[in-house]
């Protein structure tokens, strides 16, 4: 099966009164369960203007994570955030664990839009047993603090598609699960053809929308060993925000 496929594509969460409308049950469950013992641990967190002691140590965290994921495309932040000639700031939601930073979120407040643009953290707390990531309580924190400023949007970045080959699918997954939709990017991207049935490894694939005059992606298609499903199969569950094909191989 030949499809034609975005090489690059953005995600859009819409942004609601409540912080967590957008997540799925499961996720809602476990903020809810996180936010009642915030108050009594050791983890704080802060939104500063971006400056050069932030990415003093966010850079090194950032290149970390990413050189170990297949594929990395590591950017250089500097130049891409203060180093950049903007007509907008640069914003940090900066993550704290026993007063150490185990993370942070950088972004710019643009006009329309709340924008991410860099965003790690540790997968784990160091020194609390809390159902919601660290990455799953930040999303409620920049959710809130976009809604507090007018935001009816917030910019999940940009990836290369497909996941498997460019980043890890459950990168999309995280996405999903908050809320977010996909759209083909605002800059320049090309289109490329893909023949499914001689795909020879685990991917996710986000389809070109059938209409030219549609900018929305509604449809995917997971690839994947039969024996590696479960461990993706996951992605399925938001056909409101994009139906998914499974297509699986011996």
């Amino acid at each position: 099966m030949l499809i034609k496929y975005p090489s690059e594509h953005k995600w859009i969460e819409p942004i609601t009164s409540e912080a967590i409308g957008g997540l799925g049950k499961n996720n809602r469950a476990r903020l809810r369960s996180t936010l009642k013992q915030i108050p009594e641990s050791n983890i704080t967190h802060s939104f500063e203007l971006l400056t050069p002691e932030i990415l003093s140590w966010f850079t090194p965290l950032y290149e970390t994570q990413i050189s170990e994921k297949g594929n990395p495309n590591i950017h250089k932040i500097y130049d891409n955030t203060l180093g950049k000639n903007s007509s907008y700031r640069y914003f940090a939601l900066i993550l704290k664990e026993k007063g150490n930073p185990i993370g942070a979120t950088i972004f710019s407040e643009r006009k329309k839009i709340l924008s991410i643009a860099y965003r790690i953290y540790t997968n784990n707390w160091k020194h609390h047993s809390l159902q919601a990531s660290p990455s799953l309580y930040t999303e409620y924190l920049i959710n809130r603090y976009a809604h507090d400023k007018g935001y009816s949007q917030l910019s999940h970045g940009k990836d290369r598609n497909p996941y498997g080959a460019n980043a890890n699918i459950g990168l999309a997954l995280f996405k999903l699960s908050v809320g977010c939709r996909i759209y083909l990017p605002s800059t320049a991207y090309e289109v490329k053809n893909l023949d499914l049935a001689k795909v020879e490894e685990d991917i996710l694939v986000f389809e070109m929308p059938l209409s030219a005059d549609d900018n929305r992606i509604t449809k995917g298609y997971l690839c994947v060993q039969e024996e590696t499903l479960a461990k993706y199969e996951n992605v399925t569950k938001y056909p409101d925000q994009i139906e998914i094909k499974i297509i699986t191989r011996n």
